[in-house]
């Protein structure tokens, strides 16, 4: 068909028929319902990798403060061992100087018992002055 003052061709579809026509609304309700699925997937999807993200960071933190005390916890070890060994030492000199107080104390026991006895020159016997 041509139309009759611009000399170019109209073209004129027939109407579908009803089940046709049916099938292809079905068919892009079906197209624009999944576009909608696929941009909330979308959506659903960033916000999931974001969150793994933060998730990953947080991770990361806390093997960082892991780390962190546990290098603490071996320095309060040492801390520990150091002062267990200080205490050992501490009560071993201090038996050494409690044996040796003991020692001077007999000493000095002795030299006043060695005062107050005196020998007897001829009998060997012991006398109280």
């Amino acid at each position: 068909m041509q139309t009759n003052d611009c000399k170019f061709f109209e073209w004129h579809d027939a109407e579908l028929p009803p089940f046709q026509k049916a099938c292809f609304l079905r068919m892009k309700a079906q197209k624009n319902l999944l576009e909608e699925q696929l941009k909330c997937k979308s959506i659903s999807e960033s916000l999931m990798s974001e969150r793994l993200e933060i998730k990953e960071n947080e991770l990361h933190q806390l093997k960082n403060k892991i780390q962190e005390l546990e290098m603490k916890e071996n320095e309060l070890h040492q801390l520990k061992k150091k002062i267990e060994e200080l205490e050992q030492n501490v009560h071993n000199h201090s038996r050494r100087l409690k044996f040796e107080r003991n020692v001077f104390m007999l000493f000095l026991f002795v030299l006043f018992v060695s005062m107050f006895i005196v020998r007897d020159s001829g009998k060997g016997q012991l006398m109280l002055k």
